[in-house]
């Protein structure tokens, strides 16, 4: 897989409100740039356990250019952080599952 053709987060939906307790019933939208494939969307479904239910009420949907979870916390900047690298980390995955090899530096 290219490096361009890595599915990357460019922002997230935040539900309006949430309530006093710190936890969330509602939605956060994850948008990504693209839809992705069907080897990228195995390896993610593959590896959502890792998101936890410490993180999460519900295994997370990939539905086109989103990601929508069911948080257990409000969202804040460690959550999407936590997201981002997630997301960072089915890159990689598929990207050495192919054969390619970590990405070179030219110099």
């Amino acid at each position: 897989m290219p490096i361009r053709q890595f599915i990357h987060v460019v922002g997230f939906e935040v539900p309006a409100a949430s309530r006093g307790d710190g936890q969330s019933r509602d939605t956060l939208i994850v948008m990504l740039d693209k839809a992705p494939n069907e080897e990228w969307c195995a390896a993610f479904m593959k590896s959502v356990a890792e998101l936890g239910p410490a993180l999460l009420h519900e295994p997370p949907q990939l539905l086109g250019l989103e990601i929508r979870l069911l948080p257990k916390r409000a969202m804040t900047r460690a959550l999407a952080s936590d997201i981002r690298r997630f997301v960072d980390k089915i890159n990689r995955q598929v990207f050495l599952k192919e054969g390619a090899g970590p990405p070179r530096l030219l110099l």
